[in-house]
């Protein structure tokens, strides 16, 4: 054996125990999509065989004359694919790995089956990230939900920042790209899921954060009619603060005086803009996302996908019928315990002073400066029974709590409540268990996105997850994929399953409190009343009364920045009604 032999051989082993070391075996199956065959790798979950196939275009690369365009065919490809690797994650100015513009690629993930087996539903997955950072190309644990579930999961890349999201209002670049991208892979889904032995009628969208915001702006969008049957919304809504960028023609012209564009012409700016180098044009557009509303890179009421204020398509508009499962963390705000400005605070004065930075939404513009409108600071203040408290560690606490509810919780409410008004299916819960390895200071509950590792554990997590975290992973798996199969998390029936979650209807409210130690005392109802009301009744009708709406569509309204009145009257109004809500809760019913 010569030399190249001998390291030849030698790199096989080596590639082999590495795979065997992971969990990846070297079977090597193959699939026929509508662009080609790929070829992918198996691996091992709960003991269970799973089909990876990584890297799957699904959509032409969106660069040169194609950048700030929709999505365009992937072009076919002779041969088979190699399908054992990521694509490049999406232009960022964090990425956890290689990043191109060249990113529009899914990853799928096949539970094997015995014999002759019916076709598997489809769970599709939009990561989050605020849509300005994060990828499908770094995410552990997919094959634990398709092996547990017993169904297809999907994951996907799509544009992010001003590469997704540039608008300038009208045809030179209408926005919504990344929400086109995503729509995009959901119909490479369904015209491909049946040759991977998935059933094209059964795709249930899934997301968390600003996953879970396009999830929401995904099933209000007429022309995804038939599309997908289901959703799964976790802490994020269409109707959520920051969910919609009210002014993106102001944003595309801060942007080009950055970038020392020659005009101030749509068309010309998104001619320069277009020529740019991917790179700077990111660190460049990354100025303006900060908290919102300075976040600009979000989606736009573009007449054509979004059509309208999603509150208003909510409330009255069409809207097909989909079952929905949709909730919230306990805890929202905890992290910001690991905010030195949040640690800083001390007094009331402090707490005001830190909101101004913190809430995204309820501005008016003071001198170029965004500021909270004096009426809703002090009303919320009073709301948090901050008013007059001097011990600092109980002002920390108020301010989670109500960031966490203006943020998440608060619209999240107030979507059930309008969807389950429509008749339409839907099921709440509330995620309430601190990891058992949390670095947040004792008393702090389920933070933001804390649920993440109970459908997709990483090894880290698995490695440290205690044994009641075993089984509400298992849970929790079994509950989101029983769903995605019937539109019924109960069914198929299991009597693993600890509790029976009922629908939320109107005259109910009732959710699942999700934690280890589940009984049916876990189900409960009404969820927050008093602060879901705040902020999406009184505050609105402050906001409406005293400023001038900078987050705001002329004329439309979103979540919680709705307007209920610009008077006195609407405030006595408002003011009225929270009393007979936290006194008689069925009146808000």
């Amino acid at each position: 054996m010569d030399e190249n032999a001998r390291f030849t051989f030698l790199l096989v082993i080596v590639v082999v125990l590495l795979a065997a070391a992971s969990g990846q075996t070297q079977d090597t199956p193959v699939r026929t999509t509508s662009s080609g065959q790929i070829a992918g790798f198996t691996s091992t979950a709960d003991g269970r065989t799973v089909e990876n196939y990584l890297g799957v275009p699904f959509a032409a690369p969106p660069t040169d004359s194609l950048r700030f365009a929709p999505p365009r065919p992937v072009q076919p490809w002779e041969g088979v694919r190699n399908a054992s690797v990521f694509g490049s994650e999406c232009v960022q100015t964090s990425p956890g790995g290689p990043m191109s513009e060249d990113c529009l690629y899914l990853n799928v993930y096949v539970p094997r089956q015995v014999g002759q087996a019916a076709a598997l539903s489809v769970m599709v997955y939009i990561h989050g990230g605020a849509f300005q950072f994060g990828s499908a190309s770094n995410m552990e644990g997919v094959d634990w939900l398709a092996a547990v579930g017993d169904v297809i999961v999907v994951t996907l890349n799509y544009r992010l920042n001003v590469f997704g999201f540039l608008s300038t209002g009208d045809r030179n670049s209408p926005g919504n790209f990344g929400l086109m991208d995503q729509r995009a892979a959901i119909v490479w889904v369904k015209d491909n899921i049946r040759n991977f032995g998935g059933d094209p009628d059964s795709i249930t969208v899934y997301g968390l954060s600003a996953g879970s915001i396009a999830v929401s702006l995904q099933m209000l969008s007429p022309i995804n009619n038939g599309l997908f049957s289901r959703v799964i919304c976790e802490s994020g809504t269409s109707i959520g603060p920051g969910a919609i960028n009210p002014r993106p023609l102001e944003s595309v012209r801060n942007l080009c005086r950055l970038m020392n564009c020659a005009s101030d012409d749509p068309a010309a700016m998104v001619s320069e803009l277009r020529a740019a180098d991917p790179v700077q044009l990111t660190n460049a557009a990354a100025t303006f996302t900060g908290t919102p509303p300075l976040r600009y890179w979000t989606p736009v009421v573009d007449g054509d996908f979004i059509p309208e204020d999603p509150l208003h398509i909510l409330q009255s508009g069409a809207l097909e019928n989909r079952d929905v499962l949709l909730g919230s963390n306990d805890d929202e705000g905890g992290y910001l315990y690991e905010d030195p400005r949040f640690l800083a605070v001390d007094n009331v004065e402090a707490v005001k002073s830190l909101v101004q930075g913190l809430l995204p939404g309820f501005f008016t513009e003071v001198n170029q400066t965004w500021r909270i409108c004096g009426d809703v600071l002090e009303a919320l203040t009073y709301d948090y029974d901050m008013w007059n408290e001097e011990d600092p560690a109980s002002l920390r606490r108020s301010l989670i709590d109500l960031y966490g509810d203006f943020t998440y919780v608060a619209n999240t409410v107030q979507k059930a409540d309008l969807y389950s008004k429509r008749n339409y299916t839907a099921y709440m819960y509330q995620f309430a268990h601190r990891l058992s390895y949390s670095p947040l200071p004792p008393g702090v509950g389920a933070s933001h996105a804390t649920n993440y590792n109970f459908i997709f554990p990483s090894s880290g997590f698995l490695e440290r997850a205690t044994d009641g975290e075993k089984n509400l992973m298992r849970t929790m798996m079994t509950l989101w994929s029983n769903f995605a199969k019937t539109g019924n998390p109960n069914s198929p029936a299991d009597t693993t399953l600890p509790v029976d979650w009922p629908k939320y209807l109107p005259s109910t409210r009732q959710y699942l409190r999700l934690t280890d130690t589940m009984s049916p005392g876990s189900v409960l109802s009404n969820l927050r009343p008093k602060h879901t009301f705040f902020w999406t009744k009184t505050a609105p009708a402050l906001d409406g009364r005293t400023c001038e709406c900078q987050t705001c569509t002329p004329g439309v309204t979103s979540g919680a920045i709705t307007f209920v009145g610009k008077t006195l009257m609407a405030c006595v109004v408002a003011c009225l009604m929270s009393y007979m809500y936290n006194h008689f809760p069925g009146a808000g019913s």
